[in-house]
């Protein structure tokens, strides 16, 4: 089985055409905050480092896109988008992140689904529930993935934790919900599980 590999960047949504993809996989977007560890999720569901891990917020400037045969149910295509919030760049750059990526996000027919993802000890920040909303008003499949659980103190702590964030998900109309660790490698399958059933779609 090839390994993952990065295929490219792209900052305009009409560059991402551009871009050498070798076959008709299935796209999914990974979105979140800065620095609510995105891309350490991405590198443990594919078992590489091929996504980028800094410790300054905003790390990621692009959407970038990385070719991963051994995800999903026939390969996948795992887009990791710039983290919302307080990524330090310009407000013009902001700006234009919104519209380049509300383009792609709204015209590219091989995206099977969007993760959400957040930091479980944070829970949902207005700049996620603004996500969720976005994506639920285009009727974009989406789940949530709640990252960082080996950071609570306890397992009642965590369960705890599940418990309530799973509720508020709900309330929010989030189907799919997912809770992880990057770190201990838990709740992985699931997601991986769940890159399978929409590849089916």
């Amino acid at each position: 089985m090839r390994q993952a590999e990065f295929i490219g960047g792209a900052l305009h949504a009409k560059d991402v055409e551009t871009l050498p993809f070798e076959h008709h996989a299935p796209f999914f977007a990974f979105a979140g905050r800065s620095n609510v560890g995105k891309s350490s999720l991405i590198n443990a569901l594919t078992k590489s480092r091929i996504a980028r891990i800094s410790k300054s917020p905003g790390k990621t400037r692009e959407m970038n896109f990385y070719n991963v045969p051994a995800l999903g149910a026939r390969g996948a295509v795992v887009v990791d988008l710039p983290g919302y919030g307080f990524a330090k760049v310009s407000a013009k750059l902001r700006e234009l992140w919104g519209k380049e990526i509300t383009r792609w996000l709204l015209n590219e027919d091989r995206l099977a689904g969007v993760f959400v993802v957040v930091d479980s000890r944070h829970g949902f920040l207005e700049s996620d529930l603004e996500c969720l909303a976005f994506l639920n008003d285009r009727k974009l499949r989406f789940g949530v993935i709640f990252t960082k659980l080996d950071k609570w103190k306890s397992p009642s702590a965590i369960k705890k934790a599940e418990k309530d964030l799973l509720l508020l998900a709900e309330r929010l109309g989030v189907e799919q919900v997912f809770f992880t660790s990057a770190e201990k490698n838990l709740g992985l399958g699931t997601v991986k599980g769940a890159l399978v059933d929409w590849s089916r779609v």
